[in-house]
């Protein structure tokens, strides 16, 4: 483990989540957290050996550092990935998929699945998991089972089971879906996004098209009086064509209590800005240092889980500086700004951070 001067690096990058705000209806402010715990996306998708951390790889699916394969293009097959972790972070989660669906002919396999379920899914005939689940079901269907000729595959459907309900595959499940829109999401020349997002009891879910990766989301699903069971499990799952999804981030919503603050005028943001510049630059100053002073000095060699936590905390170096930039600001503002007296580890117009300071805001003294 690499230590600053008595204070642990893992330490210093593990004190700080990327917290953004999100406005759910107006008066009503919640706080997006990043889950990296729930997640995985490349370019370190995997372990070298193929496991995903926190993620157990079920049947036919593949991981490699840039996608995780659920289920290669050969019938029969089927694939999928089940988050470890209980989301036990927040009771509303917001989650971001990228994902390919593709294939040789011009009609699909079965199609994909997203789960939050009450408990961790096994093989089965629904989309590669099994029937009966508690929980909410999203299904990528590519293939047109009730032989209708509506032209109405692909298409996305939500399911919410209590775990008495069963999927009846050879109608495509319109009997138990909840909604759903078509939109063509195979053999497209980008790579398709929802996002999924579940709030004060209501569902939405949103789409690109996937003509290009910078495409708009579009309304496809939004429903009210959804319960979910608490503490559910993430989990994708997949059944002949190939799926790949190239990367799965879980936020938590969380309510934000804090009273709105006003603006900070732009001499005094810019004033506090290059501060934290000259931060940034003696954070990273200190951090080369230390390198040259012990050349083969390591991250403590533990379990999987736990390294490639180390590592994914020591990423987000950039994000902190940023963050802690955000925090003097409120704090300033919070303070009354030039016109009261600023509390400890606060600066005021016309003051420098000093080194004691740096590591108030970064809550290490």
């Amino acid at each position: 483990m690499w230590t600053f001067k008595n204070r642990t690096f893992k330490s210093l990058i593990g004190q700080y989540q990327c917290l953004s705000t999100l406005e759910i209806s107006p008066g009503e402010q919640y706080l997006q957290k990043m889950l990296y715990k729930h997640s995985f996306y490349r370019p370190r998708l995997a372990l070298p050996d193929g496991r995903v951390p926190f993620w157990e790889i079920q049947k036919d699916a593949i991981a490699s550092s840039e996608m995780l394969r659920l289920v290669p293009s050969v019938r029969g097959m089927s694939g999928a990935a089940w988050n470890t972790k209980p989301m036990v972070e927040a009771s509303y989660w917001s989650v971001e998929i990228t994902f390919r669906i593709h294939g040789q002919g011009r009609f699909g396999g079965d199609g994909m699945a997203f789960w939050y379920t009450a408990f961790k899914g096994q093989k089965g005939p629904v989309f590669g998991s099994n029937d009966y689940w508690n929980g909410l079901g999203i299904f990528f269907d590519t293939y047109d089972n009730d032989g209708q000729a509506s032209n109405d595959n692909p298409y996305v459907m939500a399911v919410i089971n209590d775990g008495t309900k069963s999927f009846d595959h050879a109608n495509d499940g319109r009997s138990v879906a909840r909604g759903g829109c078509q939109i063509n999401y195979r053999n497209r020349h980008g790579p398709t996004k929802v996002k999924i997002e579940y709030k004060q009891n209501k569902l939405l879910v949103g789409i690109t098209d996937g003509l290009s990766f910078y495409s708009p989301y579009q309304d496809c699903i939004i429903l009210d009086n959804v319960q979910l069971p608490p503490n559910g499990f993430f989990g994708l799952s997949a059944a002949t064509d190939d799926h790949d999804v190239l990367s799965f981030v879980v936020f938590g919503l969380l309510p934000d209590t804090a009273e709105k603050k006003g603006d900070l005028p732009d001499a005094e943001r810019e004033q506090l800005k290059a501060k934290f510049e000259e931060m940034k630059r003696h954070f990273e100053a200190e951090k080369v240092q230390f390198q040259k002073e012990h050349p083969d000095e390591k991250p403590s060699e533990s379990d999987d889980d736990e390294q490639f936590e180390q590592e994914e905390r020591e990423d987000v170096t950039e994000r902190i500086v940023r963050q802690l930039f955000e925090e003097a600001i409120q704090n300033y503002l919070s303070s009354g700004g030039a016109d009261k007296p600023h509390a400890a580890g606060v600066v005021a117009s016309g003051e420098t951070f000093n080194h004691q300071e740096v590591m108030q805001v970064m809550d290490f003294v």
